[in-house]
């Protein structure tokens, strides 16, 4: 990681978010890896990805994060920089 990028959260993936979105949902990993046609290792590894870009300690906070900035997101709060592929 960037020296710049310490401290600060990341965008997600197109990917990333869409594990996030499926765990939110309440899929096992497993079901995930089957759903996408990926590796449940691939799982792990994309949220494993997600949590450092999102600065979250755990999925469940990964969770939390990723649904308050969506919620930000929908209410016209502050942009939602994980949302952002740019």
């Amino acid at each position: 990681m960037a020296g710049a990028d310490v401290g600060r959260r990341r965008p997600l993936s197109p990917t990333e978010r869409r594990v996030v979105g499926l765990v939110a949902d309440g899929l096992t990993q497993k079901a995930i890896a089957v759903r996408l046609g990926i590796g449940p290792r691939t799982v792990r590894k994309h949220l494993q990805r997600a949590r450092i870009k999102c600065l979250a300690s755990s999925t469940p906070n990964l969770i939390a994060i990723v649904m308050s900035a969506a919620f930000d997101n929908m209410t016209g709060g502050l942009p939602a920089r994980i949302f952002d592929d740019g």
